[in-house]
């Protein structure tokens, strides 16, 4: 990446990296449907920096679309609504490339059925059930995300649609520090037995960071207990004491950094632990099963999962970072540098594994350039794999929902009875007569027959059913900014592979302001 290219998305690459930020601009987005939702899930999108679009829409602009799309310049009636929503997306940002095509997606696929292949991520605004089912069954097989977003009325809905998904960089907050106390590495035991702060006076002991401190009194205790860190809360108070006790030579009151090491006590007797989200991803069948074909993703994991359990007894690979700790530059350079040095060899014992597992596989060994295993050796506590459920099998489930709150929930059934609706008596449910209300008997049988083929037992109020034929299908710009700013959110994260995305599906009730997001 280029030092303009850099500096355009210097306030992005601070959330997700070079790396990330690499990703966005190698992807390829399809739009199905250039309404208000897709042109602004996609123009966030376009800001964001993919390398490429294609708008697909055989629609003609309508008034009804100079009320909510700001995408669509004026004399444009009756024109191509992909072409004209392109003019304006492309001047968004000109180092993405853009494109065109007005016609059906159904009637494309018919005469192109790969045409989906070359794209990294597609976004299906407001689709008809026909369409979604079809484009949806097609994506699925081929492991393509698909992110559906609805704007109906004032009830948004976001859906994302991938069998397989894995995330590298999940970014998680409070993420417990690797110090692995509970079994040093060489150079850190060398450190920890030449140290000795019962020696030290008081300016020399300020300059101690807490770790240091902890593994020092850890030591100690090891000593005297055979070698069996605190367990009891009795054991875990009295190791506390030492702490206290040693930070007694300050006249004025304990240390900054004896403070600190009371506070952070706790990971002198935490375990280094796999977390149950890596586990989940050692032992999916993509990690055993590698072969040409294999996703990257699955060559670094199981590469680090070899490394884990042959030749790190169990404990994932170091970060090899060190939060701030109050101490003297030069001891906490040290205690950093130790670190580091044993996070980058364990990132080289990786990288063995990860070209042993490559030419097994009969692929060069630069297939995987190094960043990307040092990247996910210093984030292998984030790995993270999400299997998503197909549309098909959403429409097959046989257990009911317990989400909360269940107003807002309870939009899910009656958005998929308008489109149940729709694609019986082809028109929304509101719009069939003068009256808005002429369709609501129909829509309520519609809303039976969705909830019996869930065979779900749950009760819905009219005055829901009320709302959908009031809202007549409506596409409300405020509302549709909100689910596609949602859409385009979950599509980067997606494309970066960094960040948790929803699993897997958001309804936001923007009369009352409240969401909730659930598994289906």
């Amino acid at each position: 990446m280029d030092g303009l290219t850099e500096k355009r998305y210097e306030r992005q690459i601070q959330l997700w990296g070079v790396q990330g930020q690499t990703s966005l601009r190698n992807s390829k987005v399809c739009l199905i449907n250039a309404d208000a939702t897709g042109t602004e899930a996609l123009k966030n999108l376009i800001l964001a920096g993919v390398g490429s679009f294609t708008i697909v829409d055989d629609t003609t602009v309508k008034e009804v679309d100079y009320g909510n799309n700001f995408f669509i310049a004026e004399g444009k009636l009756d024109h191509s609504r992909a072409e004209c929503t392109y003019e304006l997306l492309q001047e968004l940002n000109p180092e993405v490339t853009g494109n065109f095509i007005s016609e059906g997606v159904l009637t494309i696929l018919k005469t192109e059925p790969t045409f989906f292949d070359k794209f990294s991520l597609v976004i299906g605004a407001n689709l008809t059930e026909r369409i979604l089912q079809y484009v949806g069954r097609d994506l699925w097989d081929k492991n393509i995300p698909l992110i559906l977003v609805f704007a109906y009325g004032m009830i948004a809905y976001v859906r994302i649609v991938h069998a397989l998904h894995t995330v590298v960089q999940g970014h998680v907050d409070n993420l417990p520090h690797d110090f692995q106390c509970d079994a040093p590495f060489p150079a850190l035991k060398k450190l920890i037995t030449t140290t000795d702060l019962d020696s030290l006076d008081s300016t020399q002991l300020r300059d101690v960071p807490y770790l240091l401190i902890i593994l020092f009194y850890l030591k100690k205790w090891l000593e005297l207990h055979s070698g069996r860190p605190p367990e009891t809360r009795i054991e875990k108070d009295e190791f506390k004491k030492l702490i206290q006790e040693g930070g007694k030579k300050f006249s004025e009151g304990n240390e900054v950094n004896f403070e600190e090491a009371f506070s952070f006590a706790f990971y002198a007797w935490r375990r280094s632990e796999i977390p149950s989200n890596v586990l989940e991803v050692f032992r999916h069948p993509c990690c055993d099963s590698l072969t040409k074909k294999s996703d990257t993703f699955w060559f670094l994991a199981r590469a680090v999962r070899d490394f884990t359990f042959y030749d790190n007894n169990g404990r994932l690979p170091l970060r090899g970072v060190l939060p701030d700790m109050t101490a003297g530059t030069a001891n906490y350079s040290q205690l950093l540098l130790l670190y580091q040095q044993e996070a980058v060899k364990h990132a080289s014992m990786v990288s063995a594994r990860v070209h042993n597992l490559l030419l097994r596989c009969g692929l060069p060994e630069d297939y995987i350039d190094d960043e990307e295993i040092k990247t996910i050796c210093e984030n292998s506590a984030t790995l993270k794999c999400f299997e998503g459920t197909s549309l098909q099998h959403e429409e097959a489930r046989l257990d009911d929902f317990n989400v909360q709150p269940a107003e807002v929930f309870s939009w899910y059934f009656c958005l998929k009875a308008a489109r149940f609706f729709q694609r019986r008596y082809g028109h929304s449910p509101g719009t069939g007569t003068s009256n808005y209300l002429g369709d609501l008997l129909t829509l309520k049988s519609c809303l039976a027959e969705v909830l019996n083929e869930m065979k779900s037992n749950r009760k819905i109020e009219d005055e829901y059913l009320i709302e959908l034929c009031r809202f007549g299908a409506s596409e409300i710009h405020s509302v549709a900014a909100c689910a596609s700013g949602i859409a385009a959110q979950e599509g980067i994260k997606v494309l970066t592979r960094q960040f948790y995305p929803l699993n897997n599906a958001l309804i936001v009730d923007t009369v009352t302001g409240q969401a909730v997001s659930f598994r289906v």
